[in-house]
């Protein structure tokens, strides 16, 4: 059992979520495969996230402590901060730019470039998305936000040779 170094109250709550540690690996390992194009022993740069200790919360005194994984509690897996529901707003982004490297992989070095602003813009736009507002509702601002996204992704992936990939997404919907 969990114990509070300061007050030995046993009221321990994890303040974040093992499931967006495990969507955080998932983020690392793709931009290490979207970057060098391959899985080598360098991917392992994607378990990361389990070696950081926890952050933990006595509910009796409020003290904070940092602690490895202690264990699969229904409410440690579920129970999201803001900056777990960031990591979360995030996911369809990730899967446009793994969708746009799939089909569209002919971006030349444009991709080296294009891909951390298209992090850095889409990071902004989700961030921006949480912070309240007085007369928006917060779902309708972050759902305005995580679509933004998508946008921002596709407009910003380059290509080489072949036409811009809305233009190409077009011709493939509704022909020429």
């Amino acid at each position: 059992m969990k114990h509070c170094s300061k007050c030995n109250g046993d009221r321990i709550m994890q303040t974040s979520s093992i499931l967006t540690r495990l969507l955080l690996s998932v983020y690392f390992f793709l931009t290490f495969l979207f970057f060098t194009g391959g899985v080598s022993y360098g991917a392992l740069v994607s378990l990361i996230p389990f070696a950081v200790p926890y952050d933990n919360k006595c509910l009796d005194c409020g003290h904070m402590f940092y602690k490895h994984f202690s264990g699969l509690e229904k409410a440690a897996l579920f129970r999201f901060s803001v900056v777990d529901q960031c990591v979360w707003a995030f996911a369809p982004c990730m899967l446009v730019i793994t969708g746009l490297i799939h089909f569209f992989p002919y971006t030349g070095l444009g991709r080296i470039a294009a891909l951390p602003a298209i992090y850095l813009v889409n990071s902004v736009v989700i961030a921006a998305g949480f912070k309240k507002r007085k007369f928006i509702n917060r779902g309708v601002s972050l759902t305005t936000a995580i679509l933004l996204t998508l946008l921002i992704s596709i407009l910003l992936y380059p290509q080489e040779f072949n036409p811009p990939v809305v233009e190409q997404i077009w011709d493939l919907t509704f022909g020429k």
